[in-house]
């Protein structure tokens, strides 16, 4: 009621909630339990976001989300496992060093324990110039790139990197440290040898920067796979998320970021400072996790809360944890209440007998975590930007029959990768590179 009296209400509607006008762009977020009506809310916003045309990005880990929204003869899918997956391009998402420099990062990520940083650093460096190096390769592939770093000899390595920065790290007067980046080189870009790239390859930065299109961007998963992607679609995500702060400022732009499970992936590099930065360009992110411990896990203390600061529009759905649900109730801050107090003070004598009135302001929870851990399925606080005062809505469950198929599976590309395994195990390294020496890799 607030909300339409001050005519601040949006055209999107949250369980008949209006939304505070143009607050997208500072960013929402959903909080709760599994099975307590995330994505079902997320999907009642999906509903009116296509109504709209703005553009979506969406990650989908389940594959849910395709087999409801997905429109084969407009959208874009990107997975290196489907049939209907775009082929994609690693050399058209980077413009430069630095692009490349941002990819390795997104790909080898830094783990939050004591582990020596050396090892990532040298790994993330020797991807990044070893790509960049490759750029003007005409007979450039993913799989060629994988061959040079993961199966070639020292040498070979050392020659083709050779008067980069990354040459002192892969000289065969090391070998047992280079032999130690390269395990962690291949943890994380085995993810890499799914990709289709060639002729027609799609780009998530152009696509992006192209503002006729109006479909939507589909980067999916499947949980048996999930882990083994993890590392591309992380990738994916971070250009994207990258991608929006190249561009130009605009008022009524607005580009969806749909990040429902997002600490299913890798810690995203850009994920802070787009959230801080891309209200200007009109991104508008959505962020959806089980609990906020998972965040903390993944980004560190001070992370987690620096992206919770960023996300100003709050659904909190039920937390079972009492700690959990302790934070939850801690997102709508606390009230002032004046209380009467009433004291009685008695004497020897009945005439001293007397009674004392004080009052006392108290702080108390506008909501308090019992609430939390009691609610229903469908059913959350909200916490609007603003002066809002903090209320709750019900959803109602919206039963969807599927459209797609969620994973249409590639199978000849997985003959031709059961081949490049098959390559591997059997070291056929001279094969795979055209050369057996540094000499004759020169000659060729």
């Amino acid at each position: 009621k607030n909300i339409l009296q001050n005519n601040a209400n949006s055209d999107l509607l949250m369980a008949g909630l209006p939304l505070i006008r143009h607050s997208e762009t500072a960013h929402l977020f959903f909080h709760g339990t599994t099975g307590s009506g995330k994505s079902n809310a997320i999907k009642e916003l999906l509903d009116q976001i296509r109504k709209r045309g703005d553009r979506v990005i969406i990650y989908d880990k389940s594959c849910n989300y395709l087999e409801e929204f997905f429109d084969s003869r407009y959208d874009y899918l990107l997975n290196p496992l489907d049939e209907r997956g775009m082929p994609w391009d690693l050399w058209k998402e980077c413009r430069d060093a630095a692009d490349f420099d941002s990819l390795a990062a997104a790909q080898i990520p830094m783990p939050l324990s004591t582990q020596d940083p050396f090892w990532v650093n040298a790994a993330r460096t020797i991807f990044s110039a070893a790509a960049y190096e490759m750029r003007h390769d005409n007979d450039r592939s993913v799989v060629k790139l994988l061959r040079y770093l993961l199966n070639s000899d020292l040498n070979v390595i050392q020659h083709y990197l050779k008067g980069t920065e990354a040459e002192t790290l892969v000289s065969d007067k090391i070998e047992k440290t280079a032999v130690s980046i390269k395990s962690v080189l291949a943890t994380y870009l085995k993810s890499l040898k799914y990709v289709r790239d060639g002729e027609g390859a799609f780009s998530i930065r152009e696509w992006i920067q192209n503002e006729k299109e109006k479909n939507w961007l589909f980067i999916t998963s499947l949980g048996d796979r999930h882990e083994t992607l993890k590392p591309l679609i992380s990738s994916w995500i971070d250009i994207a998320v990258n991608a929006l702060l190249s561009l130009s400022p605009s008022q009524t732009r607005r580009i969806w970021l749909i990040l429902d499970e997002l600490t299913s992936l890798q810690p995203l590099p850009y994920l802070t400072q787009t959230l801080s930065e891309s209200r200007k360009f009109g991104g508008c992110i959505v962020i959806g996790v089980q609990n906020y411990a998972q965040l903390s896990k993944l980004y560190g203390h001070d992370g987690a809360k620096e992206i919770s600061s960023l996300l100003n529009t709050r659904f909190m759905f039920r937390q079972p944890d009492p700690e959990m649900a302790r934070w939850s109730a801690n997102n709508f801050g606390e009230t002032i209440l004046d209380e009467v107090r009433e004291g009685i003070s008695y004497g020897a004598n009945t005439m001293r007998d007397g009674v004392s009135i004080n009052r006392v302001e108290v702080k108390k929870s506008l909501v308090s975590y019992s609430e939390i851990m009691g609610l229903p399925n469908l059913k959350s606080f909200v916490r609007l930007p603003g002066e809002i005062p903090v209320t709750t809505v019900s959803f109602k469950y919206k039963s969807r029959e599927p459209k797609n198929i969620g994973l249409l599976e590639r199978r000849e590309d997985l003959n031709r990768l059961k081949e490049i395994d098959l390559l591997i195990d059997n070291s056929l390294k001279p094969n795979l590179l055209g050369a057996t020496s540094e000499e004759e890799q020169t000659s060729s």
